[in-house]
């Protein structure tokens, strides 16, 4: 059905189609064979790929709106009305599923620098936008895996710990000439395991406070090592 161009019109053939939804009540067999249908459709991965370029940007009916006031309170309320099945049906859903490396990588792009909502004009500096990024926690959690939750000096397992670059981010992003944060994500050495080390968090905290951001710690003297672990 095209809709009436004419605003009014359009407005009152939306309310004639929501009455009429609103009195069809469907039967039990129609809804089963409609979500199988559906279930189908949404497992081929062309179609679904063809849906999102044909509902995407300049495409999508609501491209270059704004909702009114109104249109968000309605939201607002809707939302906060959904019942406990509702809630504990999505988060079944969800759980188990993982997006894969391609994807969290797309989710970044689409949100990093000025299409993020926090953005300030760029600037904070790039290494606090990689230590806020998701793939840093996964850095952290990885060199935590592979040195087994153990302080690499005083070879103790547990208690407060900080991941630690040895070169560190700010030397790599000045020697690939890193300017932004996708550039960060791109720049191989940031997210190596293997430039990852794990140190008591006391003395992770001192080390920078001493020798800045820009040291690697295996500069240290063994004097200048036992330092960082003095209370």
């Amino acid at each position: 059905m095209t809709m009436p161009t004419d605003p009014a019109k359009a407005e009152l053939a939306r309310k004639r189609m929501s009455e009429a939804k609103r009195d069809k009540v469907m039967s039990e067999d129609f809804k089963k064979k409609r979500s199988e249908i559906m279930k189908e459709r949404w497992a081929d991965t062309a179609f679904r790929k063809e849906m999102s370029e044909k509902h995407s940007g300049e495409n999508n009916i609501n491209y270059g709106k704004q909702m009114s006031s109104s249109q968000k309170e309605k939201l607002s309320i809707a939302a906060s009305n959904r019942s406990d099945s509702w809630k504990q049906k999505q988060s079944k859903s969800h759980i188990g599923h993982k997006d894969s490396t391609e994807t969290k990588l797309k989710k970044s792009r689409v949100h990093a620098g000025e299409k993020c909502y926090n953005w300030k004009g760029g600037i904070t500096p790039i290494y606090k936008h990689i230590r806020g990024h998701r793939r840093y926690k996964e850095w952290c959690l990885a060199v935590l895996t592979k040195y087994n939750h153990t302080d690499v000096f005083t070879k103790k397992r547990g208690g407060r710990l900080s991941c630690h670059h040895v070169i560190p981010v700010n030397t790599l992003l000045k020697m690939n000439q890193v300017k932004t944060i996708e550039e960060a994500l791109e720049c191989t050495l940031i997210w190596d395991v293997n430039n990852g080390i794990i140190l008591k968090k006391s003395a992770h905290d001192k080390f920078h406070n001493l020798y800045g951001d820009d040291k690697n710690i295996y500069e240290l003297t063994e004097e200048q090592i036992a330092e960082l672990y003095q209370q």
